[in-house]
């Protein structure tokens, strides 16, 4: 999977080597002659590109349904990162002081990859949904999706199911996931102020805030993974404040530093975990570089 991801990274750079020309030829005036010549050959490459990830695509997934851990889902989704940063960005053209935008791709050509990454991780959230046990191995590929346009967002029903998530017919919860803290914060992340995930959202979390406060006070007092949570708890902006505030007051934190915390986190914007502006790219080095994804 490292290797595929290098080599769509060099055939990437190769084909854009020609296709930026073609691009700024586009809207060069003084090719204006050339311009029927120069956008068709541009919309033949377009289309060889798009089939091209399209067929990259089918055999990641492919690969990655026989290895579904979390070093290999942290190099699909570099994979996955690669494609969505070449087809998301434009060229810049810069003429004396003057600088325009000249797009790389046009919408039909992003519509198709973008949903073929879209269907394919909601395949394997679907076949591979949420187990106790084993939380991480395909929840990663939230962050993906957070990443792109939110027409690609899973569903309420897709999440629930995912997460086994049962009601019973007065919606009563019927039964819920045993969700470790790590599952919890990229769930919060994913949701961030999506109106359609709200109560699901305010669900987790209350449900999170209750398994803290089982635990006893001198143990969870004590505890880095539980002060860390709730400290990225404190900073996270897509919880109400209250909530941020109990977090704090579940790791021995009175009320009264709970909320200077809190205020105070407005500034600080985040602890642990950065809950906007990701660099996904540099998140995923960071990750793939550390011994134990190796």
């Amino acid at each position: 999977m490292a290797r595929l991801a290098i080599r769509l990274e060099r055939n990437l750079k190769k084909l854009d080597g020609y296709y930026k020309v073609l691009c700024l030829s586009a809207v060069d005036l003084n090719l204006r002659d050339l311009y029927p010549q120069v956008e068709k050959k541009r919309r033949q490459l377009e289309k060889v590109l798009s089939k091209y990830l399209f067929n990259i695509l089918d055999a990641v997934f492919f690969l990655y349904a026989n290895s579904k851990r979390i070093n290999t889902t942290l190099k699909v989704m570099q994979i996955l990162n690669i494609i969505l940063i070449y087809l998301d960005n434009n060229y810049s053209l810069r003429v004396g002081k003057n600088k325009s935008i000249v797009h790389r791709f046009t919408e039909y050509t992003r519509e198709i990859v973008f949903k073929k990454i879209r269907d394919e991780i909601s395949v394997v959230l679907q076949t591979a949904p949420m187990d106790d046990n084993v939380q991480l191995e395909t929840l990663y590929f939230l962050i993906i999706l957070r990443s792109m346009n939110s027409k690609y967002h899973l569903s309420l029903l897709e999440i629930e199911r995912y997460l086994r998530i049962r009601y019973n017919n007065d919606r009563t919860i019927k039964t819920f996931p045993k969700l470790n803290m790590l599952a919890v914060t990229i769930l919060v992340y994913y949701f961030g102020n999506a109106k359609q995930f709200i109560d699901l959202k305010n669900l987790i979390v209350d449900h999170a805030l209750k398994k803290i406060n089982e635990i006893p006070a001198n143990r969870r007092y004590i505890s880095a993974e539980y002060i860390i949570f709730a400290l990225d708890m404190a900073a996270c902006p897509y919880i109400y404040p209250s909530k941020r505030i109990k977090f704090l007051q579940a790791v021995g934190v009175s009320r009264a530093e709970g909320k200077q915390i809190v205020n105070y986190m407005k500034e600080q914007k985040y602890m642990f975990t950065k809950w906007t502006s990701i660099d996904i790219t540099k998140e995923l080095n960071a990750k793939i570089s550390q011994e134990v994804y190796s």
